[in-house]
């Protein structure tokens, strides 16, 4: 029978199971006593996320249909929808922010270099922020409007391998440029936002750190021309 490696085994590997194991103690969590271990709820979830499952249910019912390929991967047996549920909700969270912040780094060794060349600029960053829409009634502490829900996900994407440099998520009502006065960029980078970002204090605070901007002002904004 002729030996060959999926995709998803492929994806599963960039962060191998000893990466994991390692994580996981990082976060006080090693318990062995535990049926499914963290690498388990890891390769269960990659797998949800790949196949874009939306519940429990279709995980569940995905675990069986693929088990002999989950099972080459140290799924012995499918995990139920309530113990996946367990998994999800007495887990620190942090373990996957680790697993982000790992998977990152082993991207960048892997990821293209930049086409974008600029004398005296050595990195371009794009920056944005998107809202993610929540119902209110299960998530009572993402209020956004009386009515509705929504976290907030704020990033730096740097064209060096289109990977991210920075991440994180806040609550709907979390305006993006206090978000993006907390960042550090390094001196000779050029950050390519949109009109959100308005704050002339801090357009004045990059320019003092030699850090390049490049945005769309306000209808209303009162300039001058310098050069161009």
């Amino acid at each position: 029978m002729a030996q060959y490696k999926t995709v998803f085994h492929t994806l599963a590997k960039i962060l191998p199971k000893h990466e994991i194991d390692r994580l996981d103690r990082k976060c006080g969590q090693g318990d062995k006593r535990r049926k499914s271990s963290r690498y388990v709820q890891f390769i269960v979830m990659l797998m949800a996320q790949i196949l874009g499952l939306k519940s429990l249910r279709e995980i569940e019912q995905a675990q069986k249909s693929k088990q002999k390929r989950l099972y080459h991967l140290g799924v012995k047996s499918p995990v139920s929808r309530s113990a996946l549920s367990r998994m999800n909700d007495e887990r620190s969270s942090d373990f996957f922010k680790y697993v982000f912040q790992q998977m990152l780094q082993s991207c960048k060794a892997l990821a293209p270099g930049s086409q974008f060349k600029l004398p005296g600029v050595n990195s371009l960053i794009l920056m944005d922020a998107t809202t993610i829409q929540l119902c209110l009634k299960v998530y009572p502490w993402a209020t956004y409007t009386q009515t509705k829900g929504a976290i907030k996900l704020h990033f730096d994407l740097n064209d060096d391998g289109y990977l991210p440099d920075f991440m994180v998520a806040t609550t709907g009502k979390v305006h993006e440029i206090n978000v993006a006065k907390s960042l550090d960029h390094k001196p000779e980078s050029m950050i390519c936002m949109v009109r959100g970002y308005t704050d002339y204090d801090w357009w004045k605070e990059l320019t003092r750190k030699v850090i390049y901007f490049v945005t769309r002002l306000k209808s209303n904004a009162v300039y001058d021309e310098i050069r161009r």
